[in-house]
């Protein structure tokens, strides 16, 4: 220490003190004034710790008062110096640490803390996420801390859930303590700090916190939040002092169902004591949030008065005796609960009219627009609850309200000026004792409210109308929707003097009532009245009158037009007497009445005796299609109908009936005398079990056109002469049932009924129904006998009953065409094609006629005739012929069974002449008459230079019998390669006749049968020769069984030709033959390879000197042919010029065997 510029004298005095005194001074001082937080005073942690403090704080104070000053300390004062310091240290570093834990749960600016970090999420608008749906609530008295889930959150599963809404950060916020050291739950700890003592990243934090979160939530990490509600999760935060003493603070999450489906965004909320979550109106009862003032002890009326036009006004719970104007464009808000429901929620502000007359609970001003009423109960007023009458009220918005115990109506808005009302929506209210009534609103809505009256089913819940006082209007776009009421919907217009009005795009869909849907135009005078463009849909109606009324009156011009009343449910219980559940009454334009039920029960009041279920009637009715209703009326009442049709329709009135059930009623379907002209037409309904009649309709009115539709029993509806054996509902005269359908499920009709399905036409005719039809037309013929013959001149489709698709024959239900005993034969022919190109047969049976079952006149290409059982035939099953100027094409003859035929002179199971490119494949040919010559014949006629007749498949077919089963013939045509070109497979031919196919030598070009299962008791492949020809043909895989008989199993022989056929036979068997193949006479070539010749006396006998090449087949026994070349053979004997060697030993050909 240096003293410079002294310039008298100086006096230095110097104390030493001990440095632990002034820190510990430094620590009381610091220390002096501490106060406890108020709101710990209930919690034990803080007891503790605070008497920790207390204590240590009293002892530094003391041993620093007693040595202060002192000169030296000794060894044992300054040990009692340093413990009283880090006594006193630690205390504080202790309160300071739960200090920091309760406001990172709460209120802490930085880091933020853990309610407010998460409610100021919730305010944040995100297009990612939906704002609004979590809040907290930290109560510091109780260490508890809240998590208030919306009712929308609870919706979503948990990763879901918690996107977006602050939970995961705000706990981070929470981990960044300084003090900080580890978070225990359970059994579960969340270290912050690494081994080594670096300080966790945020990433490897929220990864380790996971098994916590998991434990929380009962290991159900898929679950949804409402999973949470109700539940409790205790929690430890864990601090350490400088001197490495641990303490904790103990908390608790509480998950709460808060009963709201999204926060208002501008409150804060907390618990009350009773659990309630509420809005945090910060000591005011009211608030106008737009300009952030609060009012206590204020009226509503004073808080609207001081606001600005578009302000925000909110209401907390209470009772506020006053009626409020409201001058301006405000928002009014009390509580709104889940604003899903109907109603308020459970601490609605009550705005109460007793000590009041003569005025509503709201009224909204003349001229004042963009108003909400939200979330109030609304009580003992006798002038309405909500009143909005005069110009210029638009855009009103009434929602989540509950009035009750009001006069007059519990919503009543409207004008009589010169402008409509625009832009109204009353939705999610409750009312009792009134309903809701608005006049000249465009664009309104009325959805998802419960109303109920004091006399159910009598007064009117909604009332929507159109009214033109002193000026002409039109109200367009009216909704009335999910309402639960107990009274009537009237949607009316109503016009006065020389005005008009109109109500239009009305929608009425999903409300459940116990009371009508009224819609009523109403003129008087020389005004015009007009409704149209209405939708009634999916409304469930009970009552015991009318549920649906249409109508309209008055002296005026009135006009309902174009509704359309589908899905609505009506139950009428006990019914009032001659009345109905649906009436609908001159409705002009084009209407639907579809998918509705009207259920009946009970019995009719007063003395009536009926009670319908839809009734149409009025003069300027339109056209009505009426489809999928169902109509049980239970038998109750003695002339109850299912649909009445009133004598006053109008000759231009229509009405298309479709897939309607009408069972239990006196009648079905009732018709007055009906003008001349009404089209009534119904097709493919439910008619049955119906008492009287299934329709009735009068003998001097319109017919009814009834055909195609269920009566309740196959055998149709009972008529007294046109079907007296009819088990079904009865039908009067004038009504037109025949055909109808037999089954339930619309699938068969009457028999005898021909449909031409193309153009949807009827008869009782095949020939008609053909004489009728267009080209390209398909018609059905139902089961029955048709004793006609059909020629068919034109491209049409004929189908009876096709059965199964892999099986020759038609159907069980295969109509019959009998030509016995024909009332005027034509062609004596079951069916006729004449110059018709592109015909389909099928499904039919086909019976005694005298000529054939179908036959072919002049020409007719691509023709299919298959799926058909033809039997008892004069001629030809199928005979189809063109001479030499013309040829056809492009037949298919499949599936059929023909049984016999040539009953009356010789012919075949099938006959073409001059047909090319056709198949004929997979039927049956059987039962052979002695008349019947062969199976199927092929023929050809041609003049030399006109074109061949080639491509004919022979396939897949059974033909079983005596006579021979394939012919060929050319022999005859003076150009005789006419033929060519034809293939013969997959067949099985089994006959006693000498011969199964004949005529091959008829063939030129190239020939295939392969494939074939033949047994005969003679030859079974003949080529004779009596033409010179060239053919190539290739015979493979065929099995050949002679039976034993002494004949040939393929005999080649050209006495007077000079024939030049090739043959390449391959894999086929013959066995039981004399000879199995005998080539009589010479060849171009012959080829065998890997046939078997079994028990056939000749393998093969060569009579011309043309070798034969037959190497590599099998000859029956291992060791070879016979012959003299091949002494020790034992098989079938072999010509010369046959050259056999190598041979096969066994009979699946795989072993060969060398000389």
């Amino acid at each position: 220490m240096a003293f410079n510029n002294v310039t008298s004298n100086l006096t230095v005095t110097a104390q030493y003190q001990y440095s632990e005194l002034a820190i510990i001074n430094q620590l009381v001082e610091a220390s002096t004034g501490r106060t406890r937080p108020a709101y710990t005073t209930s919690i034990s942690e803080w007891d503790t710790y605070w008497t920790q403090f207390s204590t240590a704080f009293d002892a530094a104070s003391q041993l620093y008062g007693n040595l202060q000053g002192k000169d030296s300390l000794t060894p044992e004062e300054k040990l009692a110096l340093t413990t009283a310091r880090l006594n006193l240290q630690r205390a504080v570093e202790i309160l300071n640490g739960i200090e920091d834990f309760d406001a990172a749960l709460g209120d802490r600016v930085s880091p933020k803390g853990l309610e407010n970090y998460v409610n100021d999420r919730s305010r944040v608008l995100d297009p990612n996420f939906q704002s609004h749906r979590l809040m907290a609530y930290y109560d510091k008295e109780t260490s508890d801390f809240y998590w208030l889930m919306s009712l929308f959150q609870q919706e979503q599963q948990f990763y879901a859930g918690t996107a977006g809404t602050g939970m995961n950060p705000g706990l981070k916020e929470v981990l960044k303590s300084e003090t900080l050291i580890k978070v225990t739950s359970g059994e579960q700890v969340l270290e912050i700090y690494k081994p080594d003592g670096t300080r966790k990243t945020e990433a490897e934090l929220e990864n380790d916190i996971f098994p916590m979160v998991v434990e929380w939530v009962d290991g159900q990490i898929f679950e949804y939040y409402s999973f949470l509600a109700g539940k409790s999760e205790s929690f430890n935060l864990v601090g350490k002092t400088s001197d490495d003493t641990e303490f904790q603070r103990s908390y608790t999450f509480n998950f709460v169902d808060s009963g709201i489906y999204l926060f208002d965004p501008y409150f804060d909320y907390y618990v009350d004591n009773d659990g309630a979550v509420l809005r945090d109106f910060r000591g005011f009862t009211i608030i106008n949030a737009t300009r952030d003032i609060g009012y206590n002890d204020s009226s509503i009326q004073a808080a609207i008065n001081a606001a600005n036009p578009g302000d925000t006004i909110y209401v907390a719970a209470g009772t506020y005796n006053e009626s409020v104007t409201i001058n301006k464009s405000i928002t009014l808000i009390g509580d709104y609960g889940d604003e899903r429901l109907m109603g308020p929620g459970p601490n609605a502000p009550i705005l109460d009219g007793s000590s009041l007359t003569s005025v509503p609970g709201f009224q909204i001003a003349s001229g004042v627009s963009d108003v909400t009423i939200k979330g109030f109960e609304i009580m003992n007023y006798n002038s309405g609850g909500i009143v909005g009458r005069g110009d210029g009220i638009n855009n009103v918005t009434i929602e989540n309200n509950f009035i009750h115990t009001v006069g007059n109506d519990g919503v009543l808005g409207g004008t009589s000026g010169t402008q409509i009302l625009t832009g109204w929506a009353v939705a999610h209210n409750m009312i009792a004792g009134s309903g809701v009534n608005l006049d000249n609103i465009g664009d309104l809505s009325i959805s998802n409210n419960q109303i109920s009256n004091p006399a159910p089913g009598n007064g009117i819940a909604i009332s929507v109308m159109s009214r033109a006082d002193s000026n002409s209007m039109i109200v367009s776009g009216v909704t009335i929707s999910n309402n639960d009421i107990n009274g009537a919907i009237n949607v009316f217009a109503l016009a006065t003097g020389s005005l008009s009005v109109t109500v239009e795009n009305v929608n009425i869909s999903n409300n459940t009532s116990y009371g009508a849907i009224n819609i009523e135009a109403l003129a008087e005078g020389s005004s015009n009245a007009t409704v149209k463009g209405v939708s009634i849909d999916g409304n469930t109606i009970s009552g015991n009158f009318a549920g649906i009324d249409l109508r309209k009156q008055g002296s005026g011009t009135t006009s309902l037009q174009d509704f359309t009343i589908t899905g609505n449910s009506l139950a009428i219980n006990n019914p009032k007497e001659d009345g109905c559940a649906v009436s609908l009454a001159n409705v002009s334009g084009s209407s639907s009445l579809s998918n509705n039920t009207v259920t009946v029960t009970g019995t009719i009041g007063g003395s009536g005796s009926y009670f319908d279920g839809v009734d149409i009637s009025g003069s300027a009715t339109g056209s009505w299609t009426i489809t999928e209703n169902t109509l049980d009326g239970n038998n109750v009442g003695t002339a109850s109908s299912g649909i009445r049709l009133r004598s006053s329709l109008p000759v231009t009135a229509t009405f298309t009936m479709t897939g309607n059930t009408v069972t239990e009623w006196a009648q079905g379907i009732l018709s007055d005398a009906l003008a001349s002209g009404t089209a009534v037409k119904l097709r493919r309904n439910w008619i049955f079990g119906n008492s009287g009649y299934g329709i009735s309709n009068a003998d001097n009115g319109a017919a009814i056109d009834a055909i195609l539709n269920y009566w309740g029993h196959a055998s149709g509806p009972k008529h007294a002469t046109l079907n007296s054996g009819g088990q079904g509902n009865q039908v009067s005269n004038k009504v037109d049932f025949d055909p109808w359908h037999q089954d339930e499920d619309f699938i068969s009709l009457s028999d005898g009924t021909v449909r031409n399905e193309t153009q949807d036409k009827y008869y009782h005719s095949i020939q008609i129904a053909v004489n009728e039809a267009e080209a390209g037309d398909i018609i059905y013929v139902t089961p029955g006998v048709y004793k006609e013959d059909v020629r068919i001149e034109k491209s049409i489709t004929l189908r009876g009953d096709c059965g199964d698709p892999n099986e020759p024959g038609p159907g069980p239900n295969a109509p019959v065409l009998d030509g016995s005993s024909l009332p005027a034969p034509f062609t004596n022919c079951g069916f006729q094609v004449k110059d018709a190109d592109n015909v389909i047969i099928e499904g039919f049976e086909i019976k005694n006629f005298s000529n054939q079952g179908l036959d072919l006149y002049d020409s007719g290409n691509n023709v299919t005739f298959r799926y058909n059982y033809i039997h008892d035939i004069g001629e030809c099953g199928v005979k189809a012929m063109t001479f030499y100027e013309t040829t056809t094409h492009g037949w298919e003859v499949t599936h059929n069974i023909i049984e016999r035929v040539a009953q009356r002179i010789g012919g075949y199971a099938i006959r073409f002449m001059n047909i090319g490119q056709s198949v004929i494949s997979d039927n049956i040919i059987r039962d052979h008459l002695p008349e019947m010559q062969v199976g199927i014949l092929i023929e050809a006629k041609r003049s030399v230079g006109q074109d061949h007749i080639s491509g004919i498949t022979i396939s897949d077919n059974q033909i079983i019998g005596s006579a021979k089963c394939i012919g060929v013939g050319s022999d005859d045509s003076p150009d005789k390669n006419a033929l060519r070109d034809i293939t013969i497979e997959d067949n099985i031919l089994q006959t006693t006749s000498d011969l199964a196919v004949e005529g091959l030598a008829q063939i030129s070009g190239t020939g295939i049968i392969r494939g074939n299962k033949i047994e005969v008791m003679g030859f079974g492949l003949q080529f004779w020769y009596w033409n010179a020809r060239t053919v190539v043909w290739t015979i493979e895989d065929n099995h050949l069984d002679g039976k034993g008989a002494n004949e040939t199993g393929i005999t080649y022989w050209a006495p007077s030709v000079p024939a030049s056929p090739t043959f390449f036979i391959n894999g086929n068997t013959m066995t039981g033959f004399t000879s199995g193949i005998d080539l009589w006479s010479p060849f171009t070539q012959a080829i065998l390879r890997k046939n078997r010749f079994i028990d056939n006396t000749w393998g093969v006998n060569n009579g011309s000197d043309i070798l034969v090449d037959a190497a590599y087949n099998y000859w029956g026994h291992e060791s070879g042919p016979t012959h003299a070349t091949n002494p020790d053979g034992q098989g079938n004997k072999v010509s010369d010029n046959v050259i056999f060697d190598p041979w096969y030993t066994d009979e699946t050909c795989t072993t060969l065997y060398e000389q």
